[in-house]
């Protein structure tokens, strides 16, 4: 159970840190970690000015769990707005079609790529999707991709998932000036504390934050989730 835990992890992105925005604190209270609207496309493009040995891709992302219909099937995933970049940050593959593209988010496009699991929800076992309209919060989107399946179950499953452009995500499905989260990858395993270092110092300056302890992001690595992931493992 450990060792899959493992795998699975280390299958969403290899020196991938995550950039959460935090709840502000209000006197002794702070909001949930997630639940804060202070990163914006602003701060993503600022840490991609980074050296890129030091961060080497960077994506700006929303998501929302969100009721989704093809026809007469329906099923509530999870949508992200994502950028071309998406894909190599976190490792996604093909199984058919193409992944969303700069030219989609530059013009909007109401596509949509699928996770596996939701292809099959929607459209049943076997089932072609490509160019078939699903409905996002009444509006159509046409599928233009089926990503290969990398086995995951539980929370954040990227099976179990809808993409579509980030710039259709935030004006069109969310209404949204502010990200959910930024991933990066930084330039090596090497580099992964300096870049965490170098990029919570550049948002705390952009956030005009001068006490580390107020700061209103958190940044996890992928050995933050693992330690948390053996803990959980541990316990059981």
């Amino acid at each position: 159970s450990q060792q899959q835990i493992t795998n699975q992890i280390q299958s969403l992105g290899a020196n991938l840190l995550t950039i959460s925005p935090q709840g502000q604190q209000t006197g002794a209270v702070r909001g949930a970690a997630g639940g804060g609207t202070t990163l914006t496309p602003e701060d993503a493009l600022a840490i991609d000015q980074l050296p890129i040995d030091l961060v080497a891709k960077v994506s700006p992302e929303v998501s929302g769990r969100v009721q989704i219909t093809a026809g007469k099937n329906n099923t509530n995933t999870t949508v992200n707005g994502a950028q071309e970049v998406y894909a190599d940050v976190h490792k996604i593959t093909m199984a058919s079609g193409n992944f969303i593209s700069t030219r989609d988010n530059e013009v909007m496009a109401k596509v949509a790529v699928l996770g596996s699991t939701t292809a099959t929800d929607l459209f049943g076992e076997g089932a072609d999707p490509l160019n078939q309209i699903i409905r996002i919060n009444g509006l159509d989107f046409r599928v233009i991709g089926v990503t290969a399946s990398k086995g995951g179950s539980g929370f954040n499953n990227p099976d179990d998932a809808i993409y579509i452009p980030l710039s259709t995500a935030m004006k069109q499905v969310f209404g949204r000036t502010y990200l959910s989260s930024i991933a990066l990858e930084a330039g090596s395993s090497e580099v992964m504390v300096q870049a965490q270092d170098e990029v919570g110092y550049l948002l705390l300056a952009r956030h005009k934050i001068s006490e580390v302890s107020q700061a209103d992001f958190q940044i996890f690595s992928q050995s933050d989730i693992l330690s948390t992931a053996s803990q959980v493992t541990g316990t059981i």
